[in-house]
């Protein structure tokens, strides 16, 4: 075969092995780097795979057990991060500057008469939908744990914890992207903390709102109507009675997903890419004494400085 028809020839057999056999990463590809063809995006996967040891997504099919799944994200289990990365309480640090979560308390608020009179759980989610005030007028109360239903307290702290390591896992992935020369979008503390705000937490981004209300309309409530993303937020996170071990990793995910459902271009080209950065930087860099979690090393603006003197 002459020379310059071995790139185009090994990109072809490439696409029809990925079309034939991997259509779940072909999927993948397709959906990566807006404006490029899936092919160009296949090559630059395999040549960022040769020349630095990258895993090509999906293809680490003996660690399986170590991954999981929302939609087309491909998720490391809570196994894979260091202890550093665990926080041991939930103990929030107030960062100054932009808020990533900004709800109104009084949307979690409610009626002590109707909580018990009124109200049902969704099968399969760990919710008690609660009659508020008007006629088809609905909450979401997220169970903490197997049987209790969590108190407003409680929620809040998983809110505001979550708030705090949003922002500096937020900070992290900006300054990954702006030490490599990629795009960096501008404002994306404050986009993304309106998406999650008032998109995901009370509006009706993907499905039903997870704090607010809800119109009934006189239909039975399935689980599935609050959307993939909901779902696992309630599941994995705010239903956890321990969620301060999966906060780091929970905002990880949101960032992601994020990122990867609206400003592609902005970040990293491959999950695997993404999950090795993010660990291998934020491993070392959270790491207090002793080897557990620290944020002594990040500024009030979330920025990780190091240790001062």
């Amino acid at each position: 075969m002459p020379a310059q028809y071995s790139l185009e020839t090994s990109i072809l057999i490439g696409t029809t092995f990925y079309q034939e056999f991997k259509p779940s990463i072909w999927e993948h590809v397709k959906n990566l780097q807006g404006g490029l063809s899936p092919e160009v995006n296949l090559t630059i996967i395999l040549y960022k795979a040769i020349v630095s040891g990258m895993t090509v997504p999906g293809e680490d099919e003996d660690s399986g057990v170590d991954w999981d799944s929302l939609g087309i994200l491909k998720i490391p289990n809570l196994s894979r991060f260091p202890a550093s990365m665990k926080p041991s309480k939930f103990q929030t640090r107030h960062l100054s500057g932009e808020r990533s979560i900004q709800i109104d308390k009084d949307l979690l608020i409610f009626d002590r008469d109707l909580l018990h009179q009124k109200s049902f759980k969704v099968q399969g989610l760990p919710v008690q939908i609660a009659k508020y005030k008007h006629f088809d007028k609905f909450r979401v109360r997220i169970l903490n744990g197997t049987e209790d239903y969590s108190p407003r307290r409680h929620l809040l702290s998983k809110l505001n914890i979550l708030e705090t390591y949003l922002k500096t896992c937020h900070r992290s992935i900006i300054a990954q992207q702006k030490a490599k020369g990629s795009k960096v979008l501008p404002d994306a503390l404050n986009a993304f903390g309106t998406w999650f705000s008032k998109g995901v937490l009370v509006g009706n981004e993907g499905g039903l709102p997870i704090i607010g209300d809800i119109d009934m309309a006189g239909h039975e409530l399935k689980a599935e109507e609050f959307g993939s993303l909901k779902i696992y937020l309630i599941k994995e996170y705010l239903n956890d009675p321990a969620a301060y071990m999966k906060v780091i990793w929970i905002a990880l995910v949101l960032l992601e997903y994020w990122y990867r459902s609206f400003h592609p271009d902005c970040f990293f080209l491959t999950s695997t890419e993404y999950w090795e950065t993010m660990i291998n930087s934020l491993g070392p860099q959270m790491t207090g004494t002793g080897g557990s979690h620290s944020l002594e090393k990040y500024d009030r603006e979330g920025n990780y400085v190091g240790l001062q003197s």
